[in-house]
């Protein structure tokens, strides 16, 4: 993956939580729809194969008056062995849909 200095985000966050439950709550579509979007926002559907190149795709419900927004993101997993790291790579697809 090439890296852009100029326009790519790094974030880096410390949880106060066992790395065995982060690996978990990251690892585990159930628990990404929980909270991998503020409410009132959530998450339709979540696929993770936890490889490296495996799927990561998340279906988001973003509600804005008078209508909502899908948005599917694509992308694909970037893990370094359990309990270390696991993280989306950057989004390779995101199409729209507009809610009826």
């Amino acid at each position: 993956m090439k890296l852009y200095s100029e326009t790519d985000l790094t974030f880096t966050r410390i949880i106060n939580a066992p790395r065995a439950l982060v690996w978990e709550c990251w690892t585990t579509p159930e628990h990404i729809k929980h909270f991998f979007v503020p409410k009132p926002h959530g998450i339709d559907a979540c696929e993770i194969e936890l490889r490296v190149g495996g799927k990561f795709n998340t279906t988001m419900n973003v509600w804005r008056a008078p209508i909502g927004w899908s948005v599917v993101i694509v992308s694909a997993s970037l893990v370094s062995g359990p309990l270390e790291r696991c993280f989306p790579a950057l989004a390779v697809d995101i199409p729209v849909r507009c809610a009826a």
